[in-house]
């Protein structure tokens, strides 16, 4: 458990400052269910190729681990690398990991901070209003 410490920490960090810093947006939820939901791909595509790898069978290639890092589940990707002990040691593989991170990142800061991307958001949150109603009649919360 104590290997999970660190990115327990940090996914948690992660997740509550995206949700501070995104504020009253109408697209926060939609952000933060994203951003979960491509962790969770992450953390079953660690876990599909520490098994693939544990069999010998044909195993998911790292740039797929990369891409799904680089677009938001790199919190995931970092706790399924400590849960499983799997692509922890390779220096190339973790050095292609820290820049999809520092990208996801950025994007997300130009995203949220930026104030160039004013535009961007006014438009997310145009659209997330007109998809909350779809959302929670879908989801059984509107009649």
């Amino acid at each position: 458990m104590s290997v999970l410490r660190a990115p327990l920490l940090a996914t948690t960090l992660f997740f509550v400052g995206i949700w501070l810093a995104a504020g009253d947006y109408a697209f926060t939820p939609f952000l933060l269910a994203l951003l979960a939901l491509l962790s969770l791909i992450s953390i079953a595509l660690y876990g599909w190729d520490k098994r693939a790898a544990r069999r010998g069978a044909s195993r998911t290639p790292e740039k797929t681990l990369h891409l799904y890092a680089m677009l938001g589940g790199w919190p995931g990707a970092w706790l399924a690398q400590q849960g499983f002990r799997h692509k922890t040691v390779k220096p190339s593989f973790r050095r292609w990991f820290v820049v999809c991170v520092l990208l996801n990142l950025a994007v997300l800061a130009f995203l949220l901070f930026c104030p160039w991307n004013e535009p961007g958001r006014l438009w997310l949150d145009q659209e997330a209003q007109q998809w909350w109603p779809v959302v929670l009649h879908a989801a059984g919360v509107l009649a």
